[in-house]
């Protein structure tokens, strides 16, 4: 079972630390093809070489409104 790390809000700059203790660099952020209020974001550590992948959501107020009314 994997283990709950934290989030990042969307547009945030913040870099997850890894398990060694040194601060992430993000290498690659792909769109959710599924999900077009999603991305996916590949962080490594140089130290030690460990991958982080992270899905991020799009904030509910930068989403375009729906239709009007049900």
């Amino acid at each position: 079972m994997q283990k709950f790390h934290g989030l990042l809000r969307p547009n945030s700059s913040e870099r997850p630390d890894c398990v060694c203790g040194a601060v992430m660099v993000l290498r690659v952020t792909t769109r959710v093809d599924a999900a077009d209020e999603a991305e996916l974001r590949t962080y490594s550590c140089e130290a030690c070489g460990h991958e982080f992948k992270l899905t991020v959501w799009a904030d509910a107020a930068q989403q375009p409104a729906g239709p009007a009314g049900l």
